[in-house]
């Protein structure tokens, strides 16, 4: 967390997206840790008045995020139900129940917003990518973002994960906010291995999808694509970071096999960088 770039450019000069960061590893750490004491009486009173609050909060920082607690209450409802665990108790349903009546009445007292939302800035962010490039046929938005929609979640998000492409753009120094997007790059060459390791592991071993392993795998995946399907901007992305890293460090890497196994992923990833960054010199070149 200490070599991210993009929590550096928040110390730096974007202090709302440090409070911004915050605020949702704040409610975050709430929701894990009362997933982790399962579901009692003050647990579902902690989330609920935590979430309410969040709700507040999140307007006066970032309009959009106000539907972070909706889409924490869902990610919570699907990791209890897909969690391997032995059989609910009545708190368990009752929380489930609770989670979806907040969520399901937020999404349709709220439904306008969200929607324009996603136009406002789908097409804001385009306009912007179009411009900064000085011509419609940048390579960023024409093979990625002005793709059909199951592309571009998919590419998309690989692309946010990976942005700037190069990695050296960043480093022209015409801003330090460009310079931080760079560093973060590098950053995940090394992390993108990790996470996508953690998520193979709870594929392939159902006895580790427990609650919280479960949860930060729903609501990492899904903030990634509803960037991606909004915004597209990394920055955005920065303040969801600490539950993608939370869930990267689940291997345990002081085994041999699992080093081994983040050694292979990561040279396949590079392998890709490299490749991706060879073509797009090609590309510029002719």
């Amino acid at each position: 967390m200490a070599c991210c770039g993009l929590f550096w450019m928040f110390a730096a000069i974007h202090v709302r997206d440090a409070f911004a960061l915050f605020a949702v590893t704040l409610l975050a750490w709430t929701w894990v840790s009362c997933i982790n004491r399962d579901a009692t009486f003050i647990s579902i009173s902690m989330i609920v008045i935590t979430n309410i609050a969040a709700v507040a909060i999140f307007g006066f920082l970032r309009r959009e995020f106000i539907f972070v607690p909706f889409a924490m209450a869902m990610a919570y409802v699907a990791s209890i139900m897909f969690a391997n665990r032995d059989k609910r108790t009545l708190f368990q349903y009752f929380a489930i129940f609770l989670s979806l009546i907040f969520a399901i009445g937020l999404v349709v007292a709220l439904q306008d917003r969200i929607m324009m939302f996603y136009d406002e800035g789908q097409q804001s962010y385009l306009d912007k990518g179009r411009q900064a490039d000085g011509a419609s046929s940048s390579l960023g938005l024409s093979l990625i973002f002005e793709q059909p929609l199951p592309i571009r979640m998919v590419l998309g998000t690989i692309y946010l994960y990976l942005f700037p492409i190069p990695f050296w753009s960043g480093f022209s120094f015409s801003s330090f906010y460009h310079v931080f997007k760079g560093f973060n790059a590098l950053l995940f060459y090394a992390v993108i291995p990790m996470f996508l390791q953690s998520v193979w592991m709870l594929f392939k071993n159902p006895k580790l999808r427990t609650k919280p392993a479960l949860f930060l795998l729903f609501t990492s995946l899904g903030f990634s694509f509803a960037i991606v399907m909004t915004s597209a901007e990394n920055r955005h992305l920065g303040a969801f970071l600490p539950l993608v890293f939370l869930l990267a460090v689940f291997p345990d890497y002081s085994s041999l096999r699992n080093f081994k196994a983040y050694k292979t992923i990561f040279s396949v990833i590079m392998m890709g960088v490299v490749s991706v960054h060879l073509m797009w010199v090609v590309l510029k070149s002719f």
